[in-house]
């Protein structure tokens, strides 16, 4: 059903309609009492009965055969724009319409020429006066060409026909149009057998015994020896038609031709590709947007075809033979509807409908009310009695709406104690309302906006995925409640389109309200703790476990000495500070990256003095430190570098010493190093991370890092950084 939904989908439609022919063939009984439940009936109907889109009106030749197969000037055909009617007026004729037909009096040799007109009344026509328009070969560059151009661009090409003796020749012409053509009156060639001919994008060719006309879609064959028969090819493959008389048109636009019939049936052949290198004319390379048009209503020309084959085969006896479940509820709704559009009308003069209406209302009608409702409450009771499609067919939805509009001024009206009697119990109202919902879910059409339609343009996506600019402003700041809070007042915050008004009211709450490290630092916990250890002679030991486990130094500052459960870079927040060697800004990333949970994208230039340092605003022993590398470039691993400390920032010691360690290799990569530090070298306020010779590429410096813990004894902290 989701793939008939579409009405422009034709390939979704086709499968759905191939699924639902195979299952009509393996048991047809079965499967149409299960598909009319989801409303495939109309969905098919509704498909093959859609218009098929006209072939706009274009030049046109027409080729006519006889009795003896020849090819006849016994029927001509008449080609008019599609904009206006056709004037009387002579001189209006090529303002208003034109109508181009042909009719040859003599026997077409290889030494004849063609002719044909431009008729500006209904009267001329009649008349056969026509004006010359050849036929051109690719050679032909002469003034002669030139004329039958300038025709070409005021009318639609003409229509050429062959008599019974198969020759054409030239007649006399007539001009109504404003500019001179006397040229056109002397372009005449010979039909030269085995010379090639062209009519826009189609090319035209006589042999010894055939005439040919083919474009890169198809080809067709005139035979002089035929006796009614003509050879065409299409997608490939040859064919050969046979009719007593027939008429074969051929349009500009149309990868094919439509063959008219002697019972004057119209069959229109259409080539789904073209037929090959071979029959290259510039049809396609021209008409890029024409070919894929046509397809598509090849596509859906057979669409509905296939539609109409199934519902006449399967679908449309079915459907003159409902469910008697389905009808019985038509009823029971029908009936509660005009019962109770009769009852307002007899009622609706009184100031108080529910009080006086037991007077108004008969048994008759109570029963028979009752009697609806009880078959309403079966029918959402049993939820495989009916669907959700014939639920919403069956009009329940109309009565019910009636019905209740009708007892909302007095719940304690007759009909509503009948409403109440029948649906007694909290599961048939709750199931009652599920039905409804349902079926109001399935027939609501809400407004489609153009990025949501099938093929709309990409363009319209990016309108999810553009955030929005808001500018925040504190409301009455001066309050008690709002001192409390941070002022962001005149900071931008970006919004993504599908965020929801409780999303923005915690984000926003968690940016005003002051967290842990809005305040002060003395007031941090750690630093209490600190400070509280060093007044007994004590220190705080961190032990590594894993890989960046919540056991390390970086970890604890991050959650204030875990008083709090989420974890906070302490670097975006101020609370340690990371510089490097590129200064303010590096060429990737950000300088908290370093301290990151989670693999970044993260480097240096590339210095062979490149190095991060990090003040830790703490004085601690280092015993064990961790690193990751960051995510993007394997090839950019650290191999030779130098892990340093300083207590002033000043003055480093060397702790560790890497020469082509190759411990860190793919991206996100983590590895941990022992440290040894003396206790006469301590304690560390700085640790710094320092180049010290090529990365893993063997080419450049890149210093790449997107994670560093560190373990060891804590002996004092800095309470002002």
């Amino acid at each position: 059903m989701m793939g008939l939904e579409h009405e422009d989908d034709t390939e979704s439609h086709e499968n759905v309609l191939q699924i639902v022919k195979s299952l009509f063939m393996k048991n047809t009984d079965f499967w149409l009492e299960q598909l009319v439940r989801v409303g495939i009936f109309e969905k098919v109907e509704a498909v093959a009965n859609q218009p098929i889109t006209p072939v706009k009106d274009s030049a046109v030749t027409t080729v006519v055969t006889d009795k003896s197969g020849r090819m006849s000037s016994s029927l001509s055909v008449t080609v008019m724009d599609n904009t206006h009617e056709v004037s009387q007026d002579v001189n209006s004729g090529v303002k208003n319409g034109q109508h181009f037909t042909v009719n040859p009096s003599k026997n077409w040799s290889d030494e004849s020429t063609t002719s044909s007109t431009v008729v500006s009344s209904t009267k001329e026509i009649n008349d056969h006066a026509v004006v010359s328009v050849p036929i051109h070969d690719n050679d032909s560059h002469n003034t002669q060409v030139t004329a039958s151009a300038s025709i070409n661009a005021l009318t639609p090409p003409s229509i050429f026909e062959t008599s019974e003796t198969a020759s054409v020749t030239s007649v006399t012409s007539k001009y109504n149009m404003g500019v001179d053509l006397s040229l056109a009156v002397d372009d005449e060639w010979e039909i030269i057998q085995g010379k090639s001919y062209r009519w826009k994008d189609w090319r035209m060719i006589k042999s010894r015994d055939s005439f040919f006309i083919w474009c890169d879609a198809v080809a067709v064959e005139f035979s002089d020896g035929s006796n009614g028969w003509f050879r065409f090819m299409l997608d490939g493959r040859l064919s050969t038609m046979y009719r007593y008389s027939q008429r074969l048109i051929i349009v500009e636009d149309l990868p094919g031709f439509i063959f008219e019939s002697n019972r004057q049936t119209k069959h229109c052949f259409q080539a789904e590709r073209t037929l090959g290198l071979d029959f290259v004319t510039g049809w396609a390379a021209r008409g890029g947007g024409r070919r894929l048009r046509f397809r598509a209503e090849t596509q859906k020309a057979k669409l509905q075809e296939m539609a109409k084959e199934i519902w006449d085969k399967y679908l449309k006896e079915a459907q003159s033979k409902p469910r008697d479940a389905l009808v019985e509820l038509q009823k029971a709704s029908s009936t509660i509807k005009v019962r109770v559009n009769n009852a307002c009308k007899q009622i609706c003069i009184m100031e108080n409908i529910c009080q006086q209406k037991s007077g108004q209302l008969s048994a008759h009608m109570l029963s028979e009310l009752e009697a609806a409702l009880k078959c309403m409450h079966s029918s959402v009771i049993n939820d495989r009695l009916l669907s959700t499609f014939e639920l919403s067919i069956s009009g329940m939805v109309d009565a019910l709406l009636a019905f209740l509009k009708f007892v909302q001024r007095d719940t304690n009206c007759e009909i509503a104690i009948i409403f109440r009697r029948v649906f007694v119990d909290q599961c048939s109202l709750s199931a009652l309302v599920c039905k409804m919902v349902s079926v109001l879910d399935s027939i609501e059409k809400f407004p489609q906006y153009f990025y949501d339609t099938p093929g709309g343009s990409s363009f319209g996506l990016q309108l999810l995925n553009r955030r929005i600019k808001l500018k925040l402003e504190q409301f009455n700041s001066n309050t008690p409640p709002q001192m409390q809070l941070l002022d962001r007042s005149g900071r931008t915050m970006k919004v993504e389109p599908l965020s929801t008004v409780k999303q923005l009211k915690c984000y926003i709450l968690r940016m005003v309200t002051k967290q842990w490290y809005d305040r002060e630092r003395q007031t941090f916990h750690f630093v209490e703790e600190i400070k509280n250890a060093r007044k007994h002679g004590t220190k705080i030991s961190f032990t590594y476990t894993s890989d960046f486990d919540d056991k390390g130094i970086i970890y604890w500052l991050g959650t204030n000495g875990k008083t709090v459960t989420e974890w906070t870079n302490p670097a975006s927040v101020h609370v340690v500070f990371v510089t490097s060697s590129d200064g303010e800004r590096l060429p990737y990333g950000q300088h908290e990256d370093i301290l990151s949970r989670e693999a970044l994208n993260c480097h240096t230039s590339d210095d062979k003095n490149a190095h991060f340092t990090i003040d830790l605003g703490i004085y601690f022993y280092p015993k064990t430190y961790t690193l990751r590398h960051a995510r993007g470039y394997g090839r950019s691993a650290l191999r030779n570098w130098l892990l340093q400390g300083s207590h002033n920032g000043r003055i480093w010691d060397v702790l560790v010493v890497h020469e082509n360690d190759s411990s860190l290799n793919y991206p996100g990569s983590t590895a941990t190093w022992p440290i040894v530090c003396p206790e006469e070298k301590g304690p560390y306020r700085y640790i710094r991370i320092a180049q010290n010779g090529r990365n893993a590429s063997n080419q450049n410096h890149y210093l790449s890092l997107s994670g560093f813990e560190i373990y060891g004894d804590v002996v004092d902290v800095v309470v002002s950084v």
